[in-house]
């Protein structure tokens, strides 16, 4: 059976704060994958260079499995994670996964809008790939709530009450 609720979006820092939010309206338990595998694998660049990318690999792809097996908890996976491996399977196996599809428009908007060099740079790769990347995740979701901004109030309002209408 199903417990757990998985957020995935492109816009990561978003998706992580509407998830903790959600987490505690919903009364569940809070995973970001991504924090879990920071603190399991503390120097990643050390153990791939003494163990190898394939060992590193498995090291993650453990982590994602265990986290995926929890009950009960709302989990958010950074979108380079989640379409790897099998990792969209594993959280399907045991949980609903949720996809926040922003417009293109949005993604533009805060590379306009930011002055970090590195968030700009990421945010020209997500527009360049945006229709792949919103495809694929289509493809493995159970709910896509389609999100027209990316203010925080609108979005957790509109998630909820998605979430809400779902579970009824």
């Amino acid at each position: 059976m199903k417990t757990n609720i998985v957020l995935v979006s492109l816009l990561e820092r978003l998706n992580k704060k509407i998830a903790t939010k959600i987490s505690e309206e919903f009364d569940l338990y809070f995973a970001d994958i991504a924090d879990i595998l920071q603190y399991n694998l503390v120097n990643e660049g050390e153990i791939e260079s003494l163990c190898g990318i394939d060992y590193l690999n498995n090291l993650k792809n453990k982590t994602i499995q265990e986290v995926a097996s929890y009950e009960n908890t709302l989990i958010t996976i950074p979108y380079s994670l989640f379409i790897s491996e099998k990792n969209a399977e594993y959280l399907n196996k045991y949980g609903t996964i949720v996809f926040l599809k922003f417009p293109v428009s949005v993604l533009e908007k805060i590379k306009k809008t930011t002055k970090k060099e590195t968030t700009k740079n990421e945010m020209e790769i997500l527009i360049r790939t945006y229709n792949e990347h919103t495809a694929l995740c289509e493809d493995v979701s159970d709910v896509v709530i389609d999100l027209t901004k990316s203010d925080f109030d609108f979005c957790y309002k509109k998630v909820k009450k998605v979430l809400d209408e779902y579970y009824l």
